[in-house]
């Protein structure tokens, strides 16, 4: 009996040809409104006092599942957006789900002027969504709308590395570890701070553990130009951001040129004595609204000179 090989070329041609066409009509026709409609539901169901709002879902090669134009409305302040997402992308990965049945996915959201990017994946018990990525080129000042109860401001480009896991169902939540470092920013002050209306500063970064109870900030380190530091301690959340309770201890280390600015030489002699190992040492608590820092044994004149905000 002979075999020839043409018929099942043709017939697999036929069915190459069918796929693409199948393909090709699902990127078409991908019903992008019925599936913004039920994602919209579904965020606002798990977060009643916001609006969410996705400009358009389409499909692109190789297996991009594409959102833009998200944006987020507090529905009961100003109806302007507190938070736009230019677009995310989730490409989920079709060998993993294949020879591993694990559902798992590569992520990409571009905002603030940056990308927040990496992967992701559906844990052994089916309630528990395991994730990892980096974080870069994020500017600060693009969250001020959200944090409008905020009267400081707070800028800087923030880069960060972190794992993470979110439980689903349950009380569990958000577990967090990362390393975050904030560049070339400034935060302002409610009242002077060793003389000064704010910090500029040329780094700060630290190693933040967040739970649903504690948020643990470890290895701490503050760099300007007239001072440098390091930090550690605990956040205990609250019923809102600004009422979360801090317990950060430290040590500053004045530069020369914070020395120069004071003016006075009894009183840099003053200060000087309080340094303990070179160290200025200082305690923040209070509520992220109003903290309160205690620096022990200062001159009494210090925090009411006025020191301009340079790095």
């Amino acid at each position: 009996m002979r075999f020839s090989v043409k018929p099942l070329l043709r017939l697999s041609g036929y069915l190459l040809y069918t796929l693409v066409v199948l393909v090709v009509m699902l990127w078409l026709l991908f019903p992008s409104a019925a599936v913004r409609q039920r994602l919209e539901y579904q965020l606002q169901t798990m977060t009643p006092g916001l609006q969410w709002s996705i400009g358009n879902i389409s499909l692109a090669l190789p297996a991009d599942i594409v959102l833009t134009d998200i944006t987020i409305t507090d529905k009961h302040a100003s109806k302007k957006p507190l938070f736009t997402v230019d677009s995310l992308s989730l490409r989920p990965s079709l060998q993993t789900l294949l020879k591993a049945r694990q559902l798992s996915a590569e992520y990409r959201l571009d905002l603030l002027g940056g990308y927040l990017s990496g992967g992701l994946r559906l844990g052994d018990d089916r309630d528990t969504v395991l994730f990892s990525g980096k974080a870069n080129g994020l500017e600060m000042t693009g969250l001020k709308k959200i944090v409008r109860g905020f009267d400081r401001t707070v800028s800087g480009t923030l880069s960060a590395v972190f794992t993470g896991k979110y439980m689903v169902r349950g009380s569990g939540g958000l577990e967090l570890d990362g390393k975050v470092e904030l560049l070339k920013g400034e935060i302002s002050f409610l009242s002077p701070v060793l003389g000064m209306e704010k910090l500029v500063f040329n780094q700060l970064s630290s190693r933040i553990q967040y739970g649903p109870m504690e948020i643990k900030i470890a290895n701490g380190r503050l760099d300007s130009r007239l001072l440098s530091g390091d930090f550690s301690g605990t956040i205990e959340p609250g019923g809102n951001i600004f009422e979360s309770q801090l317990d950060v201890s430290g040590g500053l280390v004045p530069r020369p040129e914070f020395l120069a600015t004071i003016g006075d030489g009894s009183m840099v002699n003053q200060l000087k004595r309080q340094l303990k190992g070179g160290k200025l040492p200082f305690v923040i608590s209070g509520t992220l609204e109003e903290p309160g820092i205690v620096f022990t044994g200062l001159p009494t004149g210090l925090n009411q000179r006025k020191q301009g905000g340079k790095k």
